[in-house]
């Protein structure tokens, strides 16, 4: 599913019995503020990016699935976004 809002876009996917929701932001500039600490921020970023591969290699492990798949450098010249992908069996 998918639903657009003030925030961005939100998409929806079940994934192994689990509904998960994701937010993909539209794309415009913004003033960063001073008083925030971005290196604080860049922690957590670090973090919540260790832990998206960490679930996506477990994800396609059980499809078993190589991870990370590979990308078709063909269709990623062309803008193909996610059709770039290869998905290839253990």
């Amino acid at each position: 599913k998918v639903f657009l809002s003030i925030k961005g876009c939100y998409f929806q996917a079940q994934i192994e019995g689990q509904l998960v929701t994701w937010l993909a932001p539209y794309e415009f500039g913004q003033e960063l503020p001073s008083d925030v600490d971005y290196r604080v921020m860049m922690t957590f970023l670090e973090f919540y990016e260790t832990q998206l591969h960490f679930v996506n290699f477990r994800l396609y492990t059980a499809l078993g699935l190589k991870y990370p798949p590979r990308i078709d450098d063909k269709l990623d010249g062309l803008h193909a976004g996610l059709r770039a992908i290869v998905l290839e069996g253990k």
